[in-house]
């Protein structure tokens, strides 16, 4: 990706690559910065397979940064600056970082969390050279790690090479057709692998990133954004979808392609799409856990869709494989229900330092000799056409305004908080109503509880209330 980002930045230097808030990079800019950033990781001995903390605010500099890191042979290791510092140390630890690109804000506020690391601060780069330099890159070699919920309580890293990083982005630009004269929403949090493909095609091509900065924007804002950027392609959340398809635009002239993803859509709710304003926007439904490099399945969506309960997820894309297998591995006939497992190259090397967890959800392809299958965990059919259509989980994980949730990486949390003797957590609602409940036992108050919970885990891991029980119901066999 770095490679081909350059040569855009050398053949149109003066064209705008980044705007954030106010804050405009050209290419030739950014290509110099993270030029600077990457020449002084290398003085500190990033290379290939060495693990860089990318601990930033939401900015031009965070993409810096990033581009910084993989020029330099390195991978980078997403820290999000708004996680709680007992959640950003054990990712630190877990994941060896011993070097970290910051800014000066960040520096200081978390100084606690980064120290131990050396840090390289993104505005202070000037006296290194901007010129570029050839970095051999392999295939099989690590571009970066990102942390996603564990049951356990412990988050596990997940190790995405940079081959696999590259066929999705192939994939993705081969679908999308990202050109020169796109304007990409930039809106995910780092943290979140989505992130790159709001941003790598687009800067791959030529064209121009629109990002937020570190405040989340309401509708009015979003629907200004993108209208005054001119924005044509914008990865939008499900739920944060639906929410906004109450306070439509009558035309955002620009838009020509919105993707949705992050858990299931409802067919009413596309129906409501498709009637309202913003109809001739082409919407695609968008499937993929981290551990398949982004996104594996897409589903271009049509008048039927909204019909059914919930909108299909499509087909692989090109470098995927896609099947629905019964609890033996065999293949189960078209209609009958199954885990969906996902192959090709695009699959993780599997979870950092934890080769039993690997194991388990990592298995033989015995389509393909050598291959490898995901297993995701998701029940799920397939169409005569080969078209497969989510219908849950198979374990208890749960998606929620497009972050995965391990519940029992929760309960394991309200259970730390002092005073708590039993937890249990639960999604509760539905639509736009779904949120994440916890119930404990204990001699406790539960806004404490919760106040105590979003001090360790991120906010999205957080409960939006804790109700205290006096005992937690069981059945008859407990």
């Amino acid at each position: 990706a770095t490679a081909r980002i350059r040569a855009r930045a050398l053949a149109r230097p003066e064209a705008e690559a980044l705007s954030c808030e106010g804050e405009r990079l050209s290419h030739g800019a950014l290509e110099a910065w993270s030029n600077r950033i990457g020449r002084r990781l290398k003085t500190l001995d990033v290379g290939r397979e060495v693990r860089v903390g990318l601990c930033l605010e939401r900015s031009v500099g965070m993409v810096a940064g990033l581009l910084g890191v993989l020029k330099a042979g390195g991978a980078f290791v997403p820290l999000d600056p708004a996680y709680p510092e007992a959640r950003l140390r054990e990712m630190v630890q877990d994941a060896g970082v011993r070097c970290v690109v910051t800014d000066a804000a960040t520096s200081a506020r978390l100084g606690a969390v980064l120290a131990g690391c050396a840090q390289v601060v993104v505005s202070d780069v000037e006296d290194e050279s901007a010129a570029g330099w050839d970095e051999a890159i392999v295939p099989d070699q690590l571009a970066y790690v990102i942390y996603t919920s564990g049951s356990t309580g412990r988050p596990k890293g997940v190790a995405i090479t940079h081959g696999a990083l590259s066929l999705h982005l192939g994939d993705f630009l081969a679908t999308y057709g990202i050109g020169p004269s796109d304007v990409v929403l930039h809106s995910s949090t780092i943290n979140f692998d989505v992130a790159l493909h709001e941003l790598l095609p687009a800067l791959m091509r030529g064209g121009r990133v629109v990002m937020r900065g570190p405040g989340l924007w309401d509708l009015e804002t979003l629907t200004g954004r993108l209208r005054d950027e001119g924005v044509t392609f914008s990865r939008i959340p499900t739920a944060y979808w639906q929410q906004w398809l109450g306070d439509l635009p009558l035309s955002l002239p620009s838009l020509r392609q919105v993707t949705v993803g992050g858990e299931a859509l409802a067919g009413d709710a596309l129906k409501r799409w498709q009637a309202g304003p913003l109809s001739g926007v082409r919407l695609d439904n968008l499937y993929g856990p981290t551990e398949t490099t982004i996104a594996c399945l897409s589903r271009r969506t049509e008048a039927s869709d909204g019909d059914g309960a919930i909108v299909p997820i499509g087909h692989a894309y090109p470098s995927r494989s896609a099947y629905v297998l019964d609890v033996d591995g065999n293949e189960v006939p078209i209609g009958g229900l199954g885990e969906l497992c996902i192959g090709g190259g695009t699959l993780a090397r599997g979870y950092l330092d934890r080769p039993g967890l690997t194991a388990e959800r990592f298995v033989p392809d015995p389509q393909m000799p050598g291959g490898r299958l995901y297993r995701t965990g998701d029940l799920c059919r397939q169409r005569d056409d080969g078209t497969v259509e989510f219908l849950g989980r198979l374990d208890e994980q749960v998606k929620l305004r497009g972050f995965r949730i391990e519940l029992g990486e929760v309960e394991a949390g309200l259970r730390s908080c002092a005073g708590v003797r039993e937890a249990v957590a639960m999604v509760r609602g539905s639509g736009e109503g779904r949120r994440l409940v916890g119930y404990v036992v204990g001699d406790v108050d539960g806004a404490g509880v919760k106040a105590a919970l979003s001090g360790q885990l991120p906010e999205y891991l957080v409960p939006s209330v804790v109700v205290v029980l006096p005992a937690l119901p069981v059945q008859v066999n407990g």
